[in-house]
C-alpha cells in the first residue's frame, strides 16, 4: 500500500492515512484511549483480585467481582478485539462470573461447617436449630448473587432444611421414648406422630427413608395409634 491509502480505524471508523493506523487498527487517538483503558481495566482488575485473595468478608469478595464483571462489560470489551489477550471479553465476563459463583459456595460451605459445630456445643433444640436458620437466610441472600450455580445453592438449601428436620426428628423420638418409659403412651404417640410428620413432609424422598418411616409406623400402630393418609391430615389440618 502506498503512503497515503485510506485505512478505517476499527473503533472510530474513520479513514486515516496508513502510517497513522497501529498495530491493533486504531487511529493515534483511539490507540491512546485503548492503551489507558488497558491500564485502567488492568490496575482495577489486580487491585480487587488483591482484596478478594485477602478478605474473608463475602460481602466485600461479591463487591469486588461485580467491579471486575462491570468494568469488563464496558472498559474491556471496548478493546479486547485490538491487543493480544487472553480471553474475548464474552470469556472473561463468564470466567469472572464462575470465580464469583464458587467464591459464593467456597463461602457457604465453610459456613456450614461452623453451624455444624455451634448446633453439636447448644444445649436446647431452638439452639441447636438456630445456627441452621441463620445460613439459610444467608443463603437466601447470596442466591440472588448467584450466576450459574443457582442449582447448587438450592440443593445446599434443602441439606440445611434437612439438617433442622433431623434435629427436630431426634427431639420427638427422644421424647417419645421418654413417654413411653413412664407409661404416658398418649404423650408417646404424640410425639411418635410429630416425628413421622416430619419425615413424611421434609424435602427427602419417601423411597429414600422408607425403612424409618415404617419402623415408626409400627412403632405407633403397637401403642394402639392409626396412620392416616398424609395427604388426608393435611387437607385436615
Amino acid at each position: 500500500m502506498g503512503l497515503f491509502t485510506k485505512i478505517q480505524c476499527k473503533a472510530c471508523k474513520n479513514e486515516f492515512r496508513e502510517s497513522k493506523i497501529s498495530e491493533y487498527g486504531l487511529c493515534e487517538t483511539c490507540n491512546y484511549v485503548a492503551l489507558q483503558n488497558v491500564v485502567s481495566f488492568t490496575e482495577i482488575f489486580e487491585d480487587s483480585y488483591r482484596i478478594i485473595e485477602s478478605s474473608k468478608n463475602i460481602d466485600t469478595i461479591i463487591s469486588r467481582y461485580d467491579l471486575i464483571i462491570d468494568k469488563a462489560e464496558t472498559i474491556y470489551r471496548g478493546w479486547d478485539t485490538f491487543g493480544h489477550i487472553k480471553f474475548t471479553a464474552d470469556e472473561f465476563v463468564e470466567n469472572s462470573k464462575d470465580d464469583k459463583d464458587q467464591a459464593i459456595i467456597n463461602h457457604l460451605n465453610s459456613e456450614l461447617e461452623k453451624a455444624k459445630l455451634k448446633s453439636k456445643e447448644a444445649q436446647t433444640i431452638a439452639s441447636k436449630i438456630s445456627p441452621f436458620k441463620k445460613l439459610k437466610t444467608l443463603v437466601e441472600k447470596l442466591y440472588r448473587e448467584t450466576y450459574n450455580k443457582k442449582k447448587d445453592i438450592e440443593l445446599f438449601s434443602q441439606l440445611l432444611e434437612a439438617a433442622i428436620n433431623a434435629i427436630k426428628y431426634d427431639d420427638f423420638i427422644e421424647k417419645a421414648k421418654k413417654f413411653e418409659f413412664k407409661g404416658n403412651n398418649s404423650k408417646a404417640l404424640d410425639n411418635y406422630f410429630e416425628a413421622l410428620y416430619t419425615l413424611r413432609t421434609d424435602n427427602i424422598e419417601d423411597s429414600n427413608q422408607l425403612k424409618q418411616i415404617h419402623k415408626l409406623e409400627a412403632k405407633i400402630r403397637s401403642l394402639g395409634g392409626e396412620i392416616k393418609d398424609i395427604n388426608t391430615t393435611l387437607s385436615e389440618g
